[in-house]
């Protein structure tokens, strides 16, 4: 089974170190998105929300959420059942800004990854990830997005 990745927007991590427990984990987030990575993004994968969008939505995001799951909304139903046990918890309320196939960290600098000169430009840690000649990425608005972009 995939995984699936929800960018949660009003947590801070605690830690630098990925939480994992069951097919549910968290990943902090290490670098941004360029507005660049999201016209690339548009352009050749299959992303739900307009660029614009998104690059403002995760302006708050600091931590993804993953799970483990068979499809897209099979993962959202989990994702909502431990929002829900989350909450019910008492951890802080946030939300969920989109699902996407790929994790943050996997296609930030996506469009920089497209040249071998620009390769060379990035910082070491930032170099590998995906590419868009050899991955699909697809992006799906979450609920609470949905109920905000419905129209």
């Amino acid at each position: 089974m995939p995984d699936f990745f929800a960018p949660v927007s009003l947590l801070l991590p605690t830690e630098d170190d990925n939480i994992q427990q069951g097919r549910f984990s968290a990943v902090t987030r290490k670098w941004g998105v360029s507005i660049f990575d999201w016209a690339e993004l548009g352009s050749r994968h299959s992303v739900e929300i307009p660029f614009s969008v998104a690059d403002n939505l995760l302006q708050s995001c600091n931590l993804e959420l993953t799970v483990n799951s068979k499809n897209f909304e099979s993962a959202t139903e989990s994702l909502s059942a431990l929002h829900l046990m989350l909450y019910v918890n008492q951890v802080h309320p946030f939300s969920t800004q989109m699902i996407a196939t790929h994790s943050i960290n996997d296609y930030s600098d996506i469009c920089a990854r497209k040249t071998p000169q620009a390769v060379e430009l990035l910082p070491p840690a930032r170099r590998r990830g995906v590419v868009s000649s050899e991955v699909a990425i697809q992006v799906w608005r979450s609920l609470s997005v949905r109920l905000i972009c419905k129209k």
